[in-house]
């Protein structure tokens, strides 16, 4: 499973020097904002927020078996069902706001990349934002 804290904690062991740093994750996970705070303070660092649309709006596939790629966890769920969806993506925004606010703790710099979009034109305009402040 996903452990951001102790990924970053071991950068904090390894890097002796300021660095750049880009932390590329969907960021389900919990506890991370003070290590990556620290990481912030001594570093230049940036979440790099992967999302990928289809785990908020689950198309309607009928009975399908998923699997949890963090719990290792199978279950079958019936995608035809409109309630299911919908508490799935309550589900999802949930998690998605927790995780927003693990973030915004943190206090770093933030890119949002999207799996259906490409990933190098959120980046551009990051650096090109920096690079006008």
């Amino acid at each position: 499973g996903t452990n951001i804290k102790v990924a970053l904690e071991f950068l904090q062991g390894v890097l002796k020097k300021k660095s750049n740093v880009f932390i590329f994750s969907d960021f389900y996970d919990q506890g991370f904002d003070q290590p990556l705070r620290m990481m912030g303070k001594k570093h230049d660092a940036v979440a790099v927020v992967v999302e990928d649309p289809m785990e908020v709006n689950l198309p309607n596939l009928g009975v399908i078996e998923m699997h949890d790629a963090e719990t290792g966890e199978l279950m079958t769920v019936d995608t035809g069902s409109a309630s299911f969806r919908k508490k799935y993506a309550q589900h999802v925004l949930q998690w998605q706001k927790a995780r927003d606010n693990e973030l915004k703790k943190a206090a770093v710099e933030r890119i949002t990349v999207k799996t259906n979009q490409d990933i190098v034109e959120p980046l551009i305009q990051f650096f090109s934002r920096r690079r006008r402040k």
